[in-house]
């Protein structure tokens, strides 16, 4: 799920990126609609698109594994806390948590306005439009709202508003959120534009609109952050038509995603262990060895207390080598702990798609002094 929510969110950036660069200011306010739609549901089906490779690894890789811990110098194994991963996954939640009440209060304030507007407002969402009829200008506001009604875009901003809730994290879902809703004042304005024909006097109307405050998740006739952005969309040129081959681009883009995501998935798909490097007698008894071990190359008490975090391989004929300290104490636990990890008689090596392979493993021994 981990590699899913990164892939996915990976192609949201790349996504918005290519649209920043070379569509976001053209006039086909229409087709950058759609391409910043069709980006945000691709970026999260692309990862699960699998297509079928015709090779396969030539290299036998390396499989990493993890032993959570020895206890040395006591009779009894303690369990490890919680790693770093778990702390990742639990602020996650907390976001994904926080974020969906963030959003029911937006949706239960929204059902509020809806019920009891405010003077001076004019919204609209779905097929509902909330006009104060004392406002000046009345047709124009009524025309720009209609628009966004007919062209669904309170489903657009819905879709990411669904979209930000498990990617909370990431600050170009809120970008898109942002380009989203400035097309949908553009492609209003166009429509209210084509209706009366008159661009400066409707852009002077713009500038002079000063509303209420409106809800997160409506289309406003004015929101002052969008009034310049609007009026310099009004007034410029058309693009030209050879513009519109920047658009085929996106075909390209999306084939290199798909593959790009499924040589990740195939080459976890490919490989098939058969069967895990395995110490003779297992986990239990590579402790009992590392324990007897230990306390057989003890002349003196330790005082020093600690846990060293080291790795090593267990090669594909069984021999333990390369043992590594990734995490240690001092000079002397260190060298105890590569002494204790070397002295491993040979494993029953591991299988993966037939062949035996080198694992790579990481161990935390902790180092006790006894009471």
């Amino acid at each position: 799920m981990a590699v899913y929510l990164l892939q996915a969110n990976i192609y949201l950036l790349v996504f918005y990126a290519f649209y920043q660069l070379l569509l976001r200011t053209e006039t086909y306010f229409t087709l950058n609609r759609i391409y910043l739609l069709s980006a945000v549901v691709l970026s999260f089906v692309i990862p699960i698109i699998k297509l079928d490779w015709s090779f396969q690894e030539a290299i036998n890789p390396v499989i990493k594994s993890q032993i959570k811990s020895v206890w040395l110098e006591s009779e009894s194994f303690p369990t490890t806390g919680p790693d770093w991963k778990d702390y990742l996954v639990l602020v996650y939640l907390t976001g994904l948590i926080l974020s969906s009440i963030l959003f029911i209060y937006r949706l239960i304030l929204l059902k509020k306005i809806i019920s009891n507007p405010v003077k001076g407002m004019a919204f609209s969402f779905f097929r509902i439009k909330v006009i104060d009829p004392d406002l000046q200008g009345l047709d124009l506001i009524n025309h720009h709202e209609e628009a966004h009604i007919k062209q669904w875009h309170s489903l657009d901003i819905l879709l990411v508003e669904f979209v930000s809730l498990f990617s909370w994290f990431n600050p170009v879902v809120y970008a898109y959120k942002f380009s989203l809703k400035n097309l949908h004042e553009y492609l209003a304005d166009e429509r209210v534009v084509s209706l009366n024909g008159e661009k400066k006097k409707y852009a002077y109307f713009l500038l002079s609109k000063s509303l209420e405050t409106m809800p997160a998740l409506v289309n406003p006739f004015i929101k002052q952050s969008q009034v310049k952005l609007r009026i310099a969309m009004l007034q410029k040129k058309r693009s030209n038509k050879l513009n519109l081959l920047k658009y085929g681009l996106y075909l390209p883009l999306i084939l290199i995603a798909v593959l790009c995501s499924s040589a990740i998935i195939d080459q976890k798909t490919t490989v098939e262990i058969n069967r895990e490097a395995m110490f003779p007698g297992g986990l239990t008894e590579f402790r009992s060895f590392l324990i007897r071990s230990a306390k057989q190359h003890q002349p003196a008490r330790r005082r020093v207390e600690g846990t060293v975090t080291l790795s090593f391989l267990v090669n594909a004929d069984g021999k333990v080598s390369n043992a590594e300290i990734v995490k240690g104490v001092n000079e002397e636990i260190n060298q105890e702990a590569i002494r204790l990890i070397t002295s491993s008689p040979n494993w029953k090596p591991a299988i993966v798609n037939g062949q035996l392979v080198n694992v790579k493993y990481q161990i935390n021994i902790n180092f006790e002094n006894k009471s």
